[in-house]
């Protein structure tokens, strides 16, 4: 018992010292360092009570209890409970919505949805068969947002609304899945407890939380995935039933074909009786090499090794202490608890179940099967494989959803911990509480600090800031992400500011671009004009950077400026009818009237703005009048 206490105690002191450092490369880790100092303390506070013998004895009959009259009640009783819960959480992750963007594609998508709604044709998200036919990461989630989208439209719902509701909603959906399944009879309540708050408290259900990215839906599909492959395993629904959910996945984001290992297995296991040993003895291994194999195969491929790691033993390299330390990062991120569960299932790794005759009278201690072990270990290898290979430039500080799906197998690997670990020592409840309370108080203060940033547009820039800080990994992209949350929310000058560190970062010309707005809407046209000029002395044939500077010079009646930018756009841009009026306009305005008149007649009958072909319209008549 002393070890798995101890690990509990670890696992909180970890979460509590980084609290103190928010500077340090611990993201997730140390959410508690971003929070107030009230909460801050009471988390502390709570934490400390959790392991006081008899406060966790208490806590854990109350929950111990409640698990069991859920369990014990009638379906429609327990079905009725599980709908109004599920539709009261719509309403937390609604109210508790993140605040942001989270600074990342989701932006992108954002922004891609509106350009669709305000008629571009240029993005996937103009209609659903485009999405279909061109989308190839996530055309699944793709297709649910643009659902979601053109639903809020006929209540004149802005898309970003939109998209937020429907991840509530499925979230609700989440819920719900989760309190049936804890319904389950092959569940003892300890496996009930752990699992509700497992669940709905790790990282992973910000995704809920109205927050915009691709991940959602396959998040939710890969939970149902595993729920019905355990039902599979133990003959209480067809084999063909996992499948539905894992294509679901796969088709909502193409990274869920991590799972598909998982389901070979599951097919190789009810189908292959007389081989069970042999697969028993070697799956996993075999597997794991073949990923490897794969992986190593994939990275030596010139057009894919953008996407792994590089090998080595210094910096973002495979074999480097950093890169090793990011890993064993993300898994505390994603459920705080790993040591505990590592201490438990090595202390209970004698126990085998199969060979146990009390496994078949009592069917909560199903839930330890050696071949539920195997198909969790499948996803779990799988998704560290990814992690652990996947190039962190990519991923790792900022995009931390990109690996939520391990908490899928997360969850039920705990459980199947918690089960072996309590055969083993035949503890009662009362002994299991004094690790599991700590350990299931953490993930809750983890999983509440966790919201409690994303849901504040301030906490979530403090944390965002600190977090480029050491990751520098696309830092351009990054700081411009962050100066757009800071213009959306009317923030100017921190929005300047942030675009000019995200030029000294890259000196991208659509970052000058992106300043020179920015520059205009403070009232500075003169600093913005003199941006885009440096830039259209570099490339004058930069569209957006000369696109920006005409509006701007014609809004400031600059019309001297104008003839030569103007003229140089029609050079570098002779498809756009755009210049071309300007250009004719400057001519005009410079008393240049022949030349002007010859500009406008040739650019007439070209796709003008209305405004446009109403002044040329005029112009011409005028002048005809007068014999020109």
């Amino acid at each position: 018992m002393s070890w798995v206490v101890a690990a509990a105690a670890l696992s909180a002191a970890i979460v509590v010292v980084a609290s103190f450092f928010p500077e340090l490369r611990l993201w997730g880790v140390n959410h508690l360092a971003f929070l107030p100092r009230t909460f801050r303390h009471a988390a502390f506070a709570i934490l400390v009570l959790s392991f006081v013998p008899w406060v966790a004895r208490v806590v854990y009959g109350v929950a111990l209890r409640a698990a069991g009259k859920h369990a014990a009640a009638p379906r429609p009783v327990g079905v009725a409970v599980a709908a109004v819960l599920a539709l009261a959480s719509i309403g937390v992750f609604y109210q508790f919505r993140v605040a942001t963007n989270l600074l990342g594609d989701g932006q992108l998508i954002a922004q891609s949805f509106e350009a669709a709604e305000e008629g571009h044709d240029s993005v996937i998200m103009r209609s659903a068969k485009a999405i279909v036919t061109e989308e190839a990461i996530a055309p699944g989630s793709t297709l649910l947002y643009y659902s979601a989208v053109k639903a809020g439209a006929r209540w004149k719902q802005q898309p970003v609304p939109s998209m937020r509701m429907l991840n509530c909603v499925l979230g609700g959906l989440f819920v719900f899945l989760v309190l049936m399944v804890a319904r389950a009879k092959s569940l003892g309540a300890e496996a009930r407890v752990w699992m509700v708050v497992l669940t709905l408290f790790s990282c992973s259900m910000l995704l809920f939380f109205g927050y915009i990215e691709n991940y959602t839906s396959p998040y939710l599909f890969t939970a149902v995935y595993v729920v019905t492959a355990f039902a599979a395993l133990h003959r209480k629904v067809p084999l063909w039933l996992p499948f539905v959910p894992l294509v679901l996945a796969g088709y909502a984001h193409v990274h869920s074909i991590l799972l598909i290992p998982s389901y070979v297995y599951l097919v190789f296991w009810m189908s292959a009786r007389n081989r069970r040993a042999t697969l028993m003895r070697y799956w996993l291994p075999v597997v794991s090499v073949a990923m490897v194999v794969a992986i190593v195969a994939c990275s030596s491929v010139e057009s894919m090794k953008k996407f792994f790691v590089p090998f080595g033993v210094t910096g973002n390299t495979l074999l480097s202490p950093r890169h090793f330390v990011d890993v064993a990062n993300e898994a505390l991120m994603l459920l705080p608890i790993m040591p505990v569960v590592a201490v438990m299932g090595w202390l209970g790794r004698r126990m085998d179940p199969a060979r146990d005759k009390v496994a078949t009278k009592d069917p909560s201690l199903l839930f330890s099967h050696p071949v539920e072990w195997q198909f969790v270990g499948t996803i779990l290898v799988a998704c560290a494989m990814y992690l652990f290979f996947f190039k962190p430039e990519i991923g790792m500080a900022r995009d931390w959803d990109l690996f939520t799906m391990a908490t899928t197998a997360l969850v039920p690997l705990s459980i199947l911990a918690l089960n072996r670990y309590a055969r083993a020592g035949e503890l009662s409840a009362d002994m299991t509480a004094r690790f599991a309370v700590p350990s299931l108080v953490l993930v809750a203060v983890m999983g509440v600090a966790w919201v409690g940033i994303n849901t504040s547009t301030d906490r979530t820039i403090d944390r965002f800031q600190r977090i480029l800080a050491y990751d520098k990994a696309m830092a351009a992209y990054a700081w411009e992400n962050l100066a757009i949350l800071e213009h959306d929310r009317g923030n100017l000058p921190a929005a300047v500011a942030t675009m000019n560190i995200a030029i000294e970062n890259g000196h991208n010309p659509r970052h000058y671009v992106r300043l020179a707005v920015y520059l205009e809407e403070a009232g500075q046209i003169d600093e913005a004009i003199a941006v885009l000029e440096r830039v259209l002395a570099r490339r004058p044939d930069f569209v957006k950077a000369r696109y920006r500077l005409v509006l701007f010079l014609e809004k400031k009646n600059d019309w001297g400026k104008m003839l030569e930018v103007s003229r140089e756009g029609v050079r570098y841009h002779p498809e756009e009818a755009f210049y071309r009026f300007l250009y004719g306009e400057s001519l005009l305005r410079a008393g240049r009237i022949d030349e002007g008149l010859e500009v406008f007649r040739s650019v007439s009958n070209m796709n003008l703005p209305p405004a446009a072909k109403q002044r040329i319209e005029r112009v011409l008549s005028h002048y005809a009048g007068q014999g020109k």
